[in-house]
């Protein structure tokens, strides 16, 4: 369980729940005019583009509008104007934080029993920021919390961490360094290919597939993925 510590330590909703349950609640049309009608009320921000070229083909199925939309909410739009344009628009029309964070997340209780049962507890950063649109030292605070906060609440001692997002160009160099200063035994990626020896030794961008790369939609697991992840095929 990879998970994110600013539900438990500020009793706040991410912005990537915040965005899942507005589109859940309005539809995909209806919350971007929201969201296009409030940003165009409120004064003008420079947008910071990430061009790293594992960002540049994101959302190929989407036409040009809703990939704009997409980029803006992930990657684009600048913190410091994205969060409280989100937060606005949740209060808006789902509520407010402190009523809808103890439904949606795992307490420190929660997380303890999930250990207890025997799942691996692991950083996934303190608020879910792209780690690459971070400083160095801010990107330190980020997974630094939420690490501290889980060896404090779960006494871990070897602690694993996931990459938010996960895709090529989520993470750099400086968060590499930061992940070994912090302690991390390892940090996983959502890059898909098989985990070399060489990738084990670096430690800090393991590739990983996903589950449902191998199992279908009733969970049983298909073999014929699972044997492609080996042959490329």
């Amino acid at each position: 369980v990879n998970c994110c510590t600013a539900p438990c330590v500020e009793g706040r909703v991410v912005n990537v729940h915040r965005v899942e349950l507005l589109q859940a609640k309005l539809g995909l049309e209806r919350f971007r005019q929201a969201f296009e009608e409030l940003l165009a009320s409120r004064p003008p921000v420079p947008i910071e583009p990430n061009t790293h070229p594992g960002l540049l083909g994101l959302y190929p199925y989407d036409d040009e509008a809703t990939r704009r939309f997409k980029r803006l909410l992930n990657f684009d739009l600048p913190y410091l104007e994205l969060d409280p344009v989100l937060r606005i628009l949740f209060e808006r029309f789902i509520g407010h934080d402190e009523e809808i964070a103890p439904k949606l997340y795992l307490s420190a209780s929660d997380l303890q029993a999930c250990q207890d049962a025997g799942l691996e507890i692991g950083v996934h950063g303190h608020s879910h920021r792209v780690l690459s649109r971070l400083t160095e030292e801010e990107q330190r605070i980020e997974l630094g919390r939420c690490a501290d906060y889980l060896r404090q609440t779960c006494g871990v001692t070897e602690i694993h961490a996931s990459y938010p997002y996960g895709i090529d160009g989520s993470w750099n160099e400086a968060t590499k360094r930061v992940a070994a200063s912090l302690g991390l035994a390892s940090a996983s990626t959502k890059v898909r290919a098989i985990t070399k020896p060489s990738d084990l030794k670096a430690r800090w961008e393991l590739p990983r597939y996903d589950v449902r790369d191998v199992f279908d939609a009733s969970g049983a697991l298909v073999s014929e993925r699972l044997s492609a992840l080996f042959t490329a095929d």
